[in-house]
């Protein structure tokens, strides 16, 4: 496998991860606004850069 290719899986891999840990501590039934707040913290946790409501053009037909 392409060392990208780990990098890639690897990446995935942990923002999965933070996923289902957000998932796993907070269960069903929330609003979305509540998992994303609760992800930030996982990310951060994880020492995942990221960027939060990033805005960017749709190109759409």
């Amino acid at each position: 496998m392409a060392e990208s290719n780990l990098v890639k899986d690897t990446l995935t891999h942990k923002i999965i991860g933070c996923c289902y840990e957000v998932h796993k501590e907070l269960g069903p039934g929330f609003l979305e606004k509540i998992y994303a707040r609760a992800l930030i913290l996982q990310f951060n946790k994880e020492n995942l850069k990221f960027e939060y409501e990033k805005e960017f053009t749709v190109l759409f037909q």
